[in-house]
């Protein structure tokens, strides 16, 4: 199967987060696709910071659930490279994984988002939040 390009859209309303609870998130993939991004948008704006620091990782489960392979990370602390203040009301792209693999699919198979805060970070910092996941149908190894 190649792969489509229109890109397919899917949105988890997760209202408030309170991150320092480590809640996840779950989508379960209707069918093999190539992840092309995925977006936290939220209400409120949080700063990039060397120790109050909010980190959202999404994670392949498989279709068994027990999947490590990681398809996307992004955090808000200054200290690492690639990180980026939160802007509210502003999609913020989790970086996707440099595994072209990673992003690929397969029907059934379910993604984790999980986030996290750690630091000084206080909960509540993730109000109203929202996550876009978009994919292409079909197959692409090497796709970025």
């Amino acid at each position: 199967m190649s792969r489509a390009t229109a890109i397919r859209t899917a949105t988890i309303a997760a209202g408030a987060v309170d991150a320092s609870a480590t809640p996840v998130f779950y989508w379960r993939a209707p069918c093999q696709c190539v992840i092309d991004g995925i977006y936290l948008i939220n209400s409120a704006a949080v700063a990039a910071h060397a120790t109050d620091i909010a980190t959202i990782a999404v994670t392949n489960l498989g279709t068994a659930g027990a999947g490590s392979d990681v398809v996307a990370t992004r955090t808000t602390d200054s200290d690492v490279s690639g990180s980026a203040a939160i802007a509210a009301n502003i999609a913020w792209e989790i970086t996707k994984s440099t595994t072209a693999a990673n992003l690929e699919v397969a029907a059934g198979e379910v993604l984790k988002i999980a986030p996290t805060e750690g630091g000084t970070a206080t909960s509540g910092d993730l109000a109203d939040a929202t996550f876009q996941i978009d994919y292409l149908v079909g197959t692409g190894i090497g796709y970025s």
